[in-house]
């Protein structure tokens, strides 16, 4: 008879720990702070956040159940062929479960938050975007945007 684990050590069907998305949300860039508290300070937004969380193989930067929505913040390391496979497969993963999926560049998070927000609002309620939404990545050239 095998003893329960604990609920910080509980792992998902795929193998990613509780305890290494609340490790993950400990250590957040200044970038997902900042977008954490925008988030959670978003007035008229049914259902509620969360950060880090898992979902399947995957944790995400923010995740709205409700909505089934997926927010990711890319940095720097985000701009590797490595790492832009890896968001792609991730992404695609997430949409055949029913997702949508927004990403935007650590920059737009910061210089553009009151569109980003627009964006976040618009996918949560189901409003056709804002015509400012610019091209999914692989049609912006190195201008920042969101996939969805």
């Amino acid at each position: 008879m095998s003893t329960p684990r604990s609920q910080e050590n509980r792992q998902t069907s795929f193998g990613l720990t509780n305890a290494r998305a609340k490790r993950l949300r400990a250590d957040m860039p200044a970038t997902e702070k900042k977008f954490w508290n925008e988030l959670r300070a978003m007035q008229g937004v049914e259902g509620k956040f969360r950060r880090q969380a898992p979902i399947g193989p995957y944790a995400v930067d923010f995740v709205h159940h409700g909505a089934k929505l997926a927010i990711e913040l890319d940095g720097p390391h985000h701009e590797s062929d490595e790492a832009r496979a890896f968001d792609r497969k991730k992404d695609d993963w997430l949409k055949a479960e029913g997702f949508t999926v927004l990403r935007f560049d650590n920059s737009e998070v910061w210089d553009e938050t009151d569109r980003v927000l627009e964006q976040v609002r618009c996918a949560i309620g189901g409003d056709a975007p804002s015509p400012l939404t610019p091209l999914p990545r692989g049609e912006r050239g190195s201008e920042g945007g969101a996939i969805s």
